[in-house]
């Protein structure tokens, strides 16, 4: 853009604002081109905000957000009803966008003659030929549009800017400045929406492996919760790993971003130490999904009393809170007291005055959870070229009475997928019980794994297959559900990484295309590796299971366990789920036990794990297993633990046949 030259523009520095302006502008305008198309994600979100603010700047309007004035209004994202006119806000500006834009506003919007507008942030709209008019008129209805007068784009708005005053064009820098400053806040935090990435095995939330089954109730109470003007609500769900938290939070997420709402899950160190700053980073209807809260009370109630304060949130923000089924023996939710401590008393819940338990599926659930993911496993298994059967009438009902021995509870539709893809591909399967099913699944992960490695050109013997494994087990202890840098796993298991490193380089020339290191590229090809970090074994109750049955080898297991108890807080979390999700187990099968609280430990440092595990929270058969690993101590070492009187306590109430 060349600028008239003015003295007093020159004087006053109007024209390096001119210059800060158009250069931000056009970066807008590559940063949605790289995005491709812009469809209701944050950047869109975000860039409707943008222009409601920066075009009410320059021209003097009184846009307003459509969605909010109007729940799910297609077609138009900003509406200023003074002077009759409605906007959509695109990346493109193509004939069939204009004619989709103009087809989907709705009759309401028709019939009341307002003119029609598409902002689109493309240097440049495209160019439209006479031909389309009949198209454009057809589409339109009773809209108000003209193709060569209401198409704006990043150009034209460039060239008003430069024909602002003084005072326009200082307030349009600060309108500009606010936008980048917000964006570039948000890509340090790096928050994602819940399940963002590529689902790694057919029993995640976001595999679409099977359809969404026995939750509208819960759907309801959660689309009551995130309905409203209140401009702060928060709700909570606990249940066991594996009934189904995070699959309804994806289904709340999936609702809610059609109707223009942002959604992001709230994860990592740097995001829980900076909570107090994110509600001002994303504009409109907001809402966060925080999973596994139970360490961060503190910084969240904190957060959640600044939100409950008049005046403290423009547009509604929602938060919805995820956690493992944690009741104690008192019927208490620890962590949910927590939040609610003294101080922050005042914080509104929406909901019950607990955290919402997510009840068992029914028969009625369950079956057709059973048949719909059994369709899935067979097309699975034949595309893998494994030998496999649909199932025969009836068999889905003798699955669901297989599952009360092996979830007696049936609260967890995971553990129906797992028995269902074991039904269709092994023919033992009916015999198994749950450590049978578990690793029975844990084998198969190993042996995709395998088929990754092979299928990136590298020879997966059994010893890269499982330095793989094991740098995947220390990701899933460490991390205890995010993922964990590669180069902190690289320096603690140095044997599996150099045999990883080894193996890549003798075929770096298949791997090079990823554009990687050659062994981040063999650890990418294996479906583990992301952005620099190593992903833990998902979804977490397998990967506890993983790691109960995968850490065999006794020197890598001395290894794991001294890096966990370096990584105390998030190992802590890991074990402590652990103990939640198999307790029982290890109590019936002392050699697992003993995998996950071996005597050869440092006992300084060991004692310390126990007696964290010990305190909180006090749920049977969690704290048995505890208190029967305390008991292989000697009777001395014993006595120095802080509280013997509720060790022999517990340790008095076994049953003689776990002592």
């Amino acid at each position: 853009m060349i600028y008239s030259i003015n003295k007093s523009e020159v004087i006053s520095g109007l024209i390096e604002i001119k210059q800060v302006i158009e250069s931000r502008l056009k970066q807008l305008s590559e940063d949605a081109a790289a995005n491709g198309s812009v469809n209701r994600t944050t950047i869109h979100t975000d860039a409707e905000k943008f222009f409601e603010d920066f075009l009410n700047e320059l021209y003097g309007w009184q846009l307003k957000n459509a969605n909010a004035e109007k729940q799910n209004a297609p077609g138009v994202d900003l509406i200023y009803e003074g002077e009759k006119v409605v906007v959509q806000v695109s990346n493109k500006s193509t004939k069939d966008k204009v004619v989709e834009s103009l087809n989907k506003t709705s009759d309401e919007y028709k019939k009341g003659g307002l003119r029609f507008k598409l902002v689109t942030m493309q240097l440049k709209h495209t160019k439209y030929k006479d031909s389309y008019a009949a198209e454009f008129d057809k589409a339109k209805g009773g809209l108000n549009f003209d193709c060569h007068k209401d198409v704006i784009d990043v150009t034209s708005i460039i060239r008003d800017v430069n024909d602002a005053t003084a005072e326009k064009v200082r307030a349009l820098k600060k309108v500009v400045d606010d936008y980048f400053e917000r964006a570039q806040a948000r890509k340090d935090l790096g928050l994602k929406k819940l399940g963002s990435g590529k689902a790694r095995n057919l029993f995640e939330f976001n595999s679409g492996s099977v359809g969404f089954f026995g939750r509208e109730n819960e759907m309801e109470r959660l689309r009551a919760f995130v309905s409203g003007d209140d401009p702060f609500r928060w709700y909570a769900i606990a249940a066991p790993g594996g009934a189904g938290k995070t699959r309804l939070a994806y289904e709340l997420q999936n609702e809610l971003e059609k109707t223009g709402w942002t959604c992001l899950k709230i994860k990592g160190e740097n995001v829980w130490k900076q909570l107090g700053e994110l509600d001002g980073l994303y504009p409109g209807k907001t809402l966060f999904i925080a999973d596994y809260v139970a360490p961060h009370t503190k910084e969240l109630g904190e957060w959640m009393k600044k939100l409950s304060q008049p005046g403290s949130a423009r547009e509604p923000l929602r938060l919805l809170l995820l956690e493992r089924d944690t009741k104690d023996e008192y019927g208490r939710v620890a962590w949910f007291e927590s939040l609610l401590s003294a101080d922050r008393a005042d914080i509104p819940l929406c909901g019950p005055d607990s955290p919402e338990m997510l009840r068992p599926l029914g028969d009625e659930y369950l079956l057709g959870l059973i048949r719909g993911f059994s369709e899935t496993a067979v097309k699975a298994a034949r595309e893998e070229g494994q030998e496999c059967r649909p199932l025969e009438d009836g068999e889905e009902r003798r699955i669901r009475e297989k599952l009360d021995s092996i979830d007696k509870n049936l609260v967890r539709p995971f553990y129906a997928m797992l028995l269902t893809d074991a039904w269709v591909r092994d023919p033992e399967a009916p015999k198994w019980e749950q450590k049978d099913l578990l690793g029975y699944v844990t084998n198969r992960e190993r042996d995709i794994i395998k088929k990754r490695i092979e299928g990136a050109g590298v020879h997966a013997t059994d010893q890269l297959v499982q330095a793989v494994c094991h740098i995947w087990m220390a990701a899933t202890v460490l991390g205890a559900g995010s993922p964990v840098a590669a180069d902190k796993l690289y320096e603690a298991f140095s044997p599996e990484s150099d045999l990883v490193k080894r193996s890549a380089e003798r075929k770096a020339e298949l791997l090079d295309s990823i554009e990687l290191a050659p062994h981040e590229s063999l650890l990418q090809a294996a479906g583990i590796f992301s952005d620099g970090n190593i992903i833990p074994v998902l979804p977490d109750i397998l990967g506890e299971f993983f790691v109960l049955t995968g850490v065999d080898a006794p020197v890598f297991r001395q290894r794991l366990w001294a890096a966990a108890l370096d990584e105390f807080d998030s190992s802590l979390e890991f074990f402590k789920r652990l103990l939640k999700d198999f307790g029982l187990l290890m109590m019936k099968d002392d050699n697992l036990r003993k995998i996950v609280f071996p005597e050869d430990l440092g006992f300084s440092r060991y004692k310390q794990l126990l007696e964290q595990l010990l305190i909180e929270p006090k749920v049977k058969p969690f704290r048995e297993v505890v208190v029967k690993s305390i008991r292989a101590l000697e009777n001395q070492q014993l006595e120095e633990f802080t509280d013997t009187r509720m060790i022999h306590s517990i340790d008095s109430s076994l049953p003689n046949s776990v002592k």
